[in-house]
């Protein structure tokens, strides 16, 4: 608290000792009172003469003294002002850190212009406070102790879609709606810090918002006249993060480690039965042969579950290195068409390349472009109709640019299958996510859901984009689009026998 500086004994004026020293009564009116009472006693008629003299003489004296006294007051006001203005200027200058140097208690030019000082850095405080705050993306808001906004930043104001004149002095419970949100308030006005997860309607949606009220300190002297405000009240400071991103992203990995616990455990549950059922030496050939191939299925699911698991896992990882160079289309094209002559031939299907001759080779990461194709055939083979034809289609597509730019890559597969309903389409690329399993063609193979997500993110990875174009009963495209990864074409055409391959 600052402390009052002791007086010296000439700073207040003594209001006796200046009546004392004050211009006496007015000394014509003094003389001509006296010589109208010696006339009077000579002559009867002076006499009401000197009384109207006495009277008014008596009457301006009263006038003379009230305007020293209001005089004398005004001076002594002035100065006891003065006084406690130069302390508080004395007391407040250690704590503006030396930049405005305290003034002299006996210099009120030097008082005058410490203020105006004191309030020009004081008016920079409070700009840079400001800047501070709008810098700041998420919304802030600080409350006094009833609980009205008295300071906010730019992104209180979007968030709120009000400008300064229509937040300041609203309160909490009549900005927001969510009771979640005003029970934190509450809590932080009674000096209880509080943090909590809040959903919130906004114009797109509800959306998740991480929410802390702090409790401040707050002068009582920086309350409203009139208000009557609880002395053990706080002031908070409300700050909302949104996390609904961060949310889903994390509800996506708990999904997943769900779904993967899953996975997991159904093949080995099959494979333990079939283990048991074995260990009881049962002596029936045909069931023995029967759990064998339960078996070797099962464990074909666990392997392709742990591939597509790590795919994905390399896919994920941030630093993963990404190889650019050739990849040749030939050799690519006839490593796949080895690969799924089997399952073509169990189903009766066609696997049918169509490469478009100006596209030789494909400059990215071989793995990737390895992944792209090869889980998009096995699930055209997978779903195809029996006796249909599956078309895998390359071709290179003019991208803006001079005659020697890169041009893009265009990767379609076609299939004749019962396609993807439409409500489903929007989730197709999620993890695990599987559409009908009646659509599967009538084959026994159940797939980890895990494919279209591989291609997704290794499309993502280089760069590119992938979509479908699917109706029900006809059959599905996937279509891949790479930027800038094909050398521009030369005018040499390419070897026929390099540019088409069939499986059948």
């Amino acid at each position: 608290m600052p402390t009052r500086v002791p007086e010296k004994p000439g700073d207040r004026v003594d209001s006796r000792a200046a009546a004392r020293s004050s211009a006496p009564f007015p000394f014509i009116l003094l003389t001509a009172t006296a010589i109208a009472c010696l006339l009077g006693a000579f002559w009867d008629g002076w006499w009401w003469v000197a009384l109207l003299l006495c009277v008014a003489t008596a009457f301006q004296g009263v006038l003379d003294r009230s305007r020293r006294s209001r005089s004398l007051s005004v001076q002594q006001t002035d100065h006891d002002m003065l006084v406690d203005l130069s302390q508080a200027a004395r007391d407040a200058a250690p704590m503006l850190g030396g930049i405005v140097a305290a003034p002299s208690r006996d210099d009120p030019g030097q008082v005058l212009r410490f203020a105006r000082d004191a309030l020009a850095m004081l008016s920079d405080e409070r700009d840079t406070l400001r800047k501070v705050l709008d810098s700041v993306g998420e919304p802030i808001l600080v409350t006094d102790p009833r609980g009205a906004v008295r300071l906010w930043n730019h992104a209180a104001e979007t968030f709120l879609g009000r400008g300064s004149v229509r937040l300041v002095g609203r309160t909490i419970d009549e900005l927001f709606t969510s009771a979640d949100l005003v029970a934190l308030h509450a809590r932080a006005s009674r000096g209880e810090p509080a943090h909590a997860t809040v959903r919130l309607a906004r114009a797109t949606g509800a959306r998740s918002y991480e929410v802390t009220a702090t409790p401040v300190e707050w002068s009582l002297s920086r309350a409203d006249p009139g208000d009557s405000v609880d002395p053990s009240a706080s002031a908070a400071v409300v700050t909302l993060r949104d996390i609904t991103e961060l949310a889903s992203a994390s509800q996506v990995q708990t999904d997943f480690v769900a779904n993967a616990s899953h996975e997991l455990r159904t093949p080995l549950s099959s494979i333990r039965g079939a283990v048991e059922t074995l260990i009881d030496d049962s002596d029936d050939p045909v069931l023995r042969g029967r759990l064998h191939r339960m078996i070797a299925t099962n464990v074909g699911r666990l392997e392709e579950l742990i591939r597509d698991l790590l795919d994905l896992s390399r896919l994920d990882a941030p630093d993963a290195d990404r190889d650019r160079s050739p990849v040749p289309i030939a050799t690519l094209v006839n490593a796949l068409a080895t690969d799924f002559l089997p399952a073509c031939e169990r189903r009766s299907l066609e696997l049918r390349f169509d490469i478009d001759p100006r596209l030789r080779s494909i400059i990215a990461d071989s793995r990737l472009i390895d992944l792209i194709l090869r889980n998009l055939i096995e699930n055209a083979v997978k779903y195809a109709n029996e006796g249909t034809t599956i078309r895998v289609v390359a071709e290179a597509v003019h991208a803006q640019g001079g005659e020697s730019a890169p041009w893009d890559a265009r990767l379609t597969v076609i299939d004749r299958g019962p396609g993807i309903p439409l409500a489903a389409q929007p989730r197709i690329f999620e993890r695990f996510y599987q559409a009908d399993p009646s659509r599967s063609g009538g084959t026994t193979s159940r797939g980890t859901g895990l494919g279209l997500a591989i291609v997704k993110n290794a499309v993502d990875a280089l760069g590119g984009s992938i979509r479908l174009e699917s109706v029900w009963m006809q059959g599905t495209t996937m279509i891949v689009d790479l930027p800038a990864c094909v050398p521009a074409p030369t005018r040499r055409p390419a070897d026929p026998a390099e540019n088409a391959g069939h499986a059948a």
